[in-house]
């Protein structure tokens, strides 16, 4: 069932996803090679903590982290470790969800390049950010969950890319994963799940470089390409209202973004 908020509960999500989006900023820093996922997991707790929030994701089925964090053909959910040591040239995507204060929860995810990528791979994580934006511009009460699918898949076919089938986005509010599933591909607008002012909602393109072919780790959580071509993830926590949308997960990505809206 959808569960649709009201203005005051919205706005506990968007305080939620403003603290999350602040952790962004703060780890760019320490993305670099030399550095563990799990070095990078640890400071993300902690930044969490800061705010007055708890990590959300080691909460949800017993996944042992605070942050996914997939790296190359990694497209979604690798399990930090001390073992990933990241390398020049690779793409890292961190997601991360909190729970506030309050109980309303964040959920976002930003691909960071490590050092120098190929340009390729640049075009891989523009085209994810890209097929986000894409996305949001669909969204308005009264529009269905299959055009923020649709949209996806026309920006990553543009690229040449393809958008994952599997996984998509979700609603979001005191739980990490409400209805509606939010798909990231599609061909036939105006379907499924109608858009409503009130809800909390959660887009996420997933784009993979290469064949759309996946397969999942053996620790049961990694989802990775079955090609080894790179995969790209970019999310953010959306509050629905009757004349327009707030992105709650702000950080420097959004910030650019916006002021290119203005100008």
């Amino acid at each position: 069932m959808v569960v649709i908020k009201t203005p005051e509960e919205e706005r506990e999500v968007e305080i939620a996803g403003k603290k999350l989006g602040g952790l962004f900023d703060y780890i760019r820093p320490f993305v670099k090679p030399g550095v563990s996922t799990l070095e990078l997991d640890k400071l993300s707790e902690d930044y969490i903590k800061s705010t007055g929030g708890k990590p959300s994701f080691n909460t949800v089925d017993n996944y042992p982290n605070t942050i996914c964090s997939s790296v190359n053909d990694g497209i979604i959910h690798q399990i930090p470790s001390r073992d990933v040591i990241l390398k020049e040239g690779d793409l890292l995507k961190i997601d991360v969800g909190n729970i506030d204060g309050s109980g309303y929860q964040g959920d976002a995810a930003r691909p960071f390049p490590v050092g120098k990528v190929t340009p390729k791979v640049q075009e891989l994580m523009d085209a994810t950010e890209e097929a986000f934006w894409e996305a949001l511009k669909t969204v308005r009460p009264g529009s269905h969950v299959s055009d923020i699918g649709c949209a996806i898949q026309r920006v990553a076919q543009a690229h040449g890319f393809y958008a994952l089938e599997e996984y998509g986005g979700h609603g979001i509010g005191t739980s990490m994963h409400e209805d509606p599933f939010i798909p990231n591909c599609g061909t036939i607008p105006h379907r499924g799940p109608v858009i409503r002012a009130g809800m909390c909602i959660c887009i996420e393109p997933m784009l993979i470089m290469g064949t759309k072919h996946i397969k999942l780790q053996d620790d049961g959580w990694g989802v990775v390409s079955q090609d080894g071509s790179y995969g790209c993830h970019y999310e953010n926590t959306i509050c629905v209202y009757s004349d327009h949308n707030v992105i709650a997960s702000v950080d420097e990505s959004v910030r650019k973004h916006l002021a290119k809206e203005v100008l």
